[in-house]
């Protein structure tokens, strides 16, 4: 794998079935919007929001039946955009693997997950309004110096 995304694999030693649910509990409150979850072919995909940096990411989960005891998932993590973030896919990779882990072996939500998700994503949102007003500031420069230059 590259720069612009990551591959990782762990096996999990419980069934398909709840390893499955699992992920899709615990992915909303680790941070990450679920596009689609799909239990028969074993596929997940999800994303997570801009941040000061990083465009977000495009998640896609593969769940992979062993045996009854066993399930395999497999996580790539890839930018939405550009390069900045890159850094981020061991991150997202990290987040989804513990906090699957926990769950199963707890029966409830990481506690990492659960007092982070909210306000991940008020910072979030903040560094969203920040790039998006820098942008709008870089703009109104290019036409001010464009309407000087004629």
């Amino acid at each position: 794998m590259g720069f612009f995304n990551h591959k990782s694999q762990q096996n999990f030693p419980f069934s398909y079935e709840r390893v499955f649910q699992g992920l899709v509990f615990i992915l909303e409150p680790a941070g990450f919007n679920v596009l689609i979850s799909d239990m028969l072919i074993g596929r997940i995909t999800a994303s997570t929001s801009m941040s000061a940096f990083s465009w977000g990411e495009n998640i896609v989960i593969m769940v992979e039946k062993i045996d009854e005891a066993n399930t395999l998932i497999t996580i790539e993590s890839s930018l939405k955009f550009g390069m900045a973030g890159a850094h981020r896919h061991w991150q997202n990779i990290e987040r989804i693997i513990g906090g699957l882990s926990y769950y199963l072996q707890n029966g409830d939500l990481w506690p990492e997950a659960q007092s982070s998700s909210a306000s991940t994503s008020k910072k979030q949102g903040i560094a969203a309004g920040i790039i998006l007003a820098s942008i709008l500031l870089i703009i109104m420069i290019l036409f001010t110096v464009a309407a000087n230059i004629e």
